[in-house]
């Protein structure tokens, strides 16, 4: 596949291909031979975070998102998720951030299936406000403390990032919400915002109610934002702010920026933003977007990915492709070396007696022609050696395939069991304080009321009549207040 250019998804009729510096129309050659991806807005993401050690395997970190995004976060278990995750790191500390994603499957396909049916896949699927990362990776940036404030009609949000790293995100009114909250018809809004925006003097004096009504809500929005520096500022020790960003299509909210003086930011740089000044203004925040996704593409970073509708690449791409022409190779060749051997031999054979007949006649070459005999030999035996070593890696193949069909089938069980723990642990009112993953075995620290001992062992019941064949626990623990116990549980 290419990684020179990606198509973005802006929605079922129209996609965009990217180079990088512009946008043009897509080929059918296009859509076949580059990626595809599509930003999801804010309001469309459940999201949750949480404290994670660094020491902590990749696989268990995705574990624990898992569950914390179905036991804190509140997705119902009887639904199918897509679940991804950042990894935000904490400096000065033996833990990291994680930042978890998810977004229920049945919408995916509401919102992509007609989109399928004709392009086939859609390899990443990415919360939108992380896309800026991109202007730092690619330099069009330097990396500094910024917080990117974005304005559309449907979903608008504030990206805090330090020193060029994504930290936080937090949701604000969009214009539609805008426009209802000051009592403007939303067709109306962006030109308000854009050409008056919270300057008293550019109102009319008929205007002052709606003067008055625009700077009140952008007051309130930018108290969010503030507040939510804020509170990150303890967690990712973030000191300062270098610049603030509008990014409203290229354009500006007069006086709207200034209010961030009044909440302690009068040092930091407040500018619209301008990047692909070479553009459309209705198209530099979709090449951010595109631009986040041509970066992920390229291996710059790692970034969470939503889709599920990855493509299946070609047979002979794929490991068990690769491992079964290895294996046909193996075969051809395993076939090929005694037929060879033979033929070998045969002449070694005519040699030998030509070398006899010769002997006599000329002595001279004697000692030459019995040397070219011996390295002859030698070298039929170096081709039985070689047919051995080839039937050993065959076997080894064979090995490898199994233990690539194991592992695939080890994370649809390893899922499947989160979901039914999980699920059982809500019938019956239970929270978990702990858990260990190994290979098939899940050992999970259960906390129960005190006035319902019993509800520990109806849900180890109900996991055995759900078909588990072992569910054990060394004894149930009275605590003041409540009763606990560690409970094994085995596919």
């Amino acid at each position: 596949m290419s990684t020179d250019e990606v198509i973005l998804i802006i929605d079922d009729t129209k996609q965009l291909l990217f180079d990088g510096k512009e946008f043009s129309e897509p080929t059918e050659k296009n859509i076949k031979e580059c990626f595809v991806a599509h930003s999801l807005e804010q309001s469309s993401i459940r999201y949750h975070g949480f404290k994670a050690l660094k020491s902590i395997s990749d696989e268990k970190i995705e574990i624990q998102s898992e569950m914390k995004m179905f036991d804190e976060a509140g997705l119902d278990p009887e639904l199918d998720f897509s679940i991804a995750h950042s990894i935000i790191e904490l400096e000065n500390s033996d833990e990291n951030y994680i930042e978890v994603y998810a977004i229920e499957e049945s919408e995916l396909h509401e919102r992509f299936d007609s989109l399928i049916s004709k392009n086939h896949n859609l390899d990443f699927i990415f919360p939108e406000y992380l896309s800026y990362t991109a202007l730092y990776e690619y330099d069009i940036l330097e990396r500094k403390n910024d917080v990117f404030i974005y304005f559309s009609d449907e979903d608008s949000y504030a990206a805090i990032f330090k020193s060029g790293k994504y930290i936080s995100a937090t949701k604000i009114d969009s214009l539609q919400k805008i426009a209802q909250k000051v009592n403007v018809k939303p067709e109306d809004i962006r030109e308000l915002l854009q050409n008056k925006g919270v300057e008293e003097h550019l109102y009319l004096p008929e205007e002052f109610l709606t003067m008055t009504n625009v700077q009140e809500e952008m007051s309130k929005l930018v108290e969010r934002v503030s507040h939510t520096i804020g509170h990150k500022r303890g967690i990712f020790g973030l000191e300062h702010l270098d610049n603030i960003y509008l990014d409203f299509d290229g354009c500006d909210i007069p006086g709207f920026l200034e209010l961030f003086s009044s909440y302690g930011y009068e040092a930091s740089k407040k500018e619209k933003l301008q990047v692909f000044e070479e553009m459309e203004a209705s198209e530099v925040h979709l090449a951010i977007n595109a631009l986040y996704s041509l970066g992920f593409f390229q291996e710059k970073y790692s970034a969470p990915n939503l889709s599920i509708f990855h493509r299946k690449p070609k047979f002979l791409k794929t490991h068990a492709g690769q491992f079964l022409s290895l294996l046909g190779l193996s075969l051809i060749c395993s076939a090929i070396y005694p037929i060879y051997t033979l033929v070998e031999i045969e002449n070694f054979s005519q040699q030998e007696l030509e070398l006899k007949a010769q002997v006599a006649q000329v002595q001279k070459r004697t000692v030459k022609l019995q040397k070219h005999f011996k390295m002859q030999k030698d070298k039929r035996a170096l081709l039985r050696k070689d047919r051995e070593s080839v039937n050993n890696r065959l076997s080894s193949y064979s090995l490898m395939l199994n233990t690539l069909e194991n592992f695939e089938e080890n994370i649809l069980q390893r899922q499947e069991m989160i979901k039914d723990i999980d699920l059982t642990m809500k019938r019956y009112g239970l929270s978990s304080k702990n858990f260990h993953y190994k290979k098939d075995i899940i050992i999970i620290q259960i906390i129960s009321q005190y006035d319902r001992r019993d509800t520990i062992a109806e849900f180890m019941k109900e996991l055995l009549v759900k078909g588990y064949s072992h569910v054990h626990t060394q004894g149930i623990q009275k605590n003041e207040h409540y009763y606990e116990s560690f409970v094994e549980i085995q596919r």
